[in-house]
């Protein structure tokens, strides 16, 4: 399906358009494997790794699904979410790959970052009440700093866009 957006022609002016538009398709493709429970957790994991072979596409697969699975989560009042928060990647945890799991757990970093608004201290306080090894609340709180940063240098160019106009 997306293999499309990778060999197309780029334009002049975007050169980086088509592995954009590749990386989208390839983190929608995980998205739409966990929504609305067109797949269980585990399969749409499987689908993933048995559908790509390239890491790249692997991952960016795997990180629409753990991005859904978090997600799913983020439309809980605070109380429900702090009680939700611990068992949002125990599957994935569970599988006994520290690599899956870092990625579900980065996930968790990024998605409270978008459920406070962008508060990084409380969402890296959240991070903190995960029942996890310190390595683990480590992931998610610089997940959390990472989508910070991000954020903010998007805000930048925006910026710097409205005042070139």
């Amino acid at each position: 399906v997306c293999e499309r957006f990778a060999d197309s022609p780029a334009p002049p002016e975007n050169i980086l358009l088509p592995k954009i538009l590749h990386r989208q398709c390839l983190h929608g493709v995980g998205h739409g494997l966990l929504a609305h429970g067109f797949l269980p957790l585990r399969e749409a994991i499987q689908a993933c790794k048995t559908s790509y072979r390239d890491r790249f596409e692997r991952d960016t697969c795997l990180g629409g699904v753990f991005m859904e699975n978090v997600d799913q989560h983020l439309v809980s009042n605070e109380q429900t979410l702090r009680r939700q928060l611990p068992l949002i990647c125990d599957d994935v945890r569970a599988l006994g790959n520290s690599t899956l799991s870092a990625l579900c757990i980065a996930e968790v970093g990024k998605g409270l970052m978008e459920y406070t608004g962008l508060d990084l201290a409380k969402s890296e306080m959240l991070c903190k009440g995960l029942p996890y090894p310190e390595g683990e609340i480590t992931v998610c709180q610089k997940a959390a700093q990472v989508e910070a940063r991000t954020r903010q240098f998007d805000e930048m160019l925006r910026q710097r866009a409205r005042q070139a106009n």
